[in-house]
């Protein structure tokens, strides 16, 4: 008699323990469900989730609608607002995006044309702020072609500006808004819009009261030393344009105000931009190494691969 009653307590508690452990199963595998339904797209933070593409910088604010033949016009050119939506899909991309006032597009020409050995002169009819940029453009024009150009700091209507595709063997003393080959340079000149190749137009220093300055020549390159620090070789047939950029105050307008920021197209934020200011400490950085921007290294051919069928 005792036998059966131990045989049907021990049958009772391993029937209980399989009840806890179905039981225990089935409420894990529903709270993981739930979790998973109820689990927020973009996780803690601000990160991208794995379903979704970084936004491509500079993308998703305005689309520029260009001549359809492509020729270069001075005249105002019609701009899209996309207000952070996808120029190809239209679907919604940057949330802080929306509809600024209306714009108009000034094409700026970063293009140096002058002959070989000969010197162009242009004459500034007009200095206005563009919509678009930090820096203040200059209407100029020689022999009936006008065309928009980053104006220099201190450049006025009636200047003269002059663009000299010559490579003296001293270096001459230039003025403010000239344009010639950074070889034709002294040490210690400030220029603006600077090529990194021979013909590829203003590349570096179009930004706002930005500048860059010659160190010193190393055979056939021309050492640089652009705002951020860091110092670049190019070749000494490259182009820029002498002096500062126009519109050095840009940066002391106050941009966090909320009715500037609707103008320009972007939702207030909380607060500022803050700099670090180094109160727990800060890195120490070791210089960067030279650049060098060498023409011949750029457009040199690869050697096609030769394969020996005999060996193999």
């Amino acid at each position: 008699m005792h036998k059966l009653a131990a045989s049907l307590v021990n049958t009772a508690r391993n029937l209980l323990n399989v009840a806890d452990v179905l039981g225990s199963s089935l409420i894990n595998e529903t709270f993981s469900r739930t979790r998973v339904m109820f689990k927020k797209p973009l996780g803690c933070g601000r990160r991208m989730p794995h379903f979704k593409k970084t936004p491509v910088p500079h993308k998703y604010g305005w689309r520029v609608h260009y001549p359809k033949d492509g020729e270069y016009t001075y005249k105002y050119l019609r701009v899209k607002e996309l207000a952070g939506r996808d120029p190809e899909t239209g679907h919604r991309v940057v949330r802080l995006g929306r509809h600024a006032v209306r714009r108009n597009y000034l094409w700026l020409d970063y293009k140096f044309t002058a002959p070989p050995g000969e010197t162009i002169e242009e004459k500034v009819y007009s200095v206005r702020h563009h919509p678009f940029f930090t820096c203040l453009a200059a209407l100029v024009a020689h022999k009936g072609h006008k065309r928009w150009i980053i104006a220099s700091e201190n450049m006025k209507p009636g200047d003269i500006i002059k663009t000299t595709n010559v490579i003296p063997s001293n270096p001459t003393q230039v003025k403010e808004g000239q344009i010639l080959p950074v070889g034709a340079m002294p040490p210690g000149t400030l220029i603006h819009n600077i090529e990194l190749y021979p013909g590829q137009g203003g590349v570096r220093c179009k930004a706002a009261g930005t500048h860059a300055e010659i160190l010193r020549r190393l055979g056939n390159l021309i050492i640089i030393k652009l705002p951020n620090g860091n110092e670049i070789a190019i070749d000494q047939r490259c182009f820029a344009c002498v002096g500062k950029v126009s519109n050095p105050e840009h940066y002391t307008v106050n941009e966090a105000f909320p009715q500037r920021m609707w103008w320009k197209g972007r939702h207030p934020v909380l607060g500022t931009k803050r700099r670090k200011d180094g109160y727990l400490g800060r890195k120490l950085h070791p210089p960067k190494p030279l650049l060098v921007y060498d023409i011949e290294k750029k457009y040199k051919l690869r050697k096609p691969e030769v394969i020996n069928l005999d060996r193999v």
